[in-house]
């Protein structure tokens, strides 16, 4: 399960790999109309644990939005930042083994293997990783200014879960050592 925090909207997306085949479960994006009510943390919170509780992911990832030193945000950063205090405090949940944070040019890199990915270069590798037909289907319904975040989120849970493999294969290589 992944997250694209944003100011005009947060991208949620969660996939599922068998064979080094991603198969999309849930492709959606939140579009603020103004501040939550009540504690911000709180209801972003109850919107992503309902996400959880859906899909019963292993791992969470999410755009982060802080990297060589500087903010991305605007002066919403408020409502930036209480989404990923929201994400981070998944990883207490049942059945989460961790909460990963990914900087945009990491995580494009890593899925395009190219350093200076375009979304246009996102959009290609997804088609390829996923299948062209399930995301189009995926992104049936999501407002347009939403599919970049969308986008964003499918690639960095594609690139946690790449990651989350690596780990557990490398882990079972070296379970009689410890």
């Amino acid at each position: 399960l992944a997250f694209d925090p944003g100011t005009a909207a947060c991208g949620i997306a969660c996939a599922e790999v068998e064979r080094d085949i991603w198969r999309i479960l849930h492709l959606t994006c939140v579009l603020p109309s103004g501040p939550p009510p009540g504690d911000a943390i709180a209801w972003w919170w109850q919107h992503f644990a309902a996400l959880v509780r859906q899909h019963a992911p292993t791992l969470i990832a999410y755009e982060t939005y802080v990297w060589q030193g500087r903010d991305r945000t605007s002066g919403n950063a408020p409502l930036v930042w209480q989404q990923i205090g929201a994400i981070r405090s998944l990883g207490g949940l049942p059945g989460v083994h961790g909460v990963q944070g990914y900087a945009p040019p990491a995580w494009r890199t890593q899925l395009t293997q190219h350093g200076h990915a375009t979304d246009r270069d996102v959009r290609w590798h997804l088609e390829h990783r996923c299948g062209i037909q399930s995301l189009t289907d995926a992104l049936q319904g999501v407002p347009t200014s939403g599919i970049p975040h969308c986008l964003d989120a499918l690639g960095v849970a594609i690139v946690a879960g790449d990651s989350w493999q690596v780990h557990q294969r490398m882990e079972g290589d070296h379970k009689d050592e410890c």
